[in-house]
């Protein structure tokens, strides 16, 4: 049976591939290595995240080598280094009229 997040996985980790095949064609091999390393560790969170969601209705069967699996994805994620910046921080609220005199 289906889940109700099946579809969205379905355009989301192919959409992720794209990405990661246009870091071959990027022409700064810096940042295509970086862009590589970014949507794999994205594409092991939204597995993570898959599983998760996934968990309720397996909640019957067997658990054992599921778990230590899953941790061992979330170890594969590389942090982010010291040196990168923070992600920016977004708000929700109106903006018209912000940052003009």
């Amino acid at each position: 049976m289906a889940g109700p997040f099946d579809k969205d996985f379905g355009y989301l980790l192919p959409f992720l591939d794209k990405i990661a095949q246009a870091a071959d064609s990027l022409s700064n091999q810096a940042a295509g290595r970086e862009l590589k390393e970014l949507v794999s560790g994205e594409k092991a969170r939204w597995n993570r995240i898959r599983e998760l969601l996934d968990s309720p209705a397996k909640a019957s069967g067997p658990t054992g080598p599921t778990a230590p699996t899953s941790r061992a994805a979330e170890r594969a994620v590389p942090p982010t280094p010291p040196d990168r910046p923070a992600p920016p921080q977004f708000t929700v609220g109106r903006l018209k009229g912000l940052g003009r005199s």
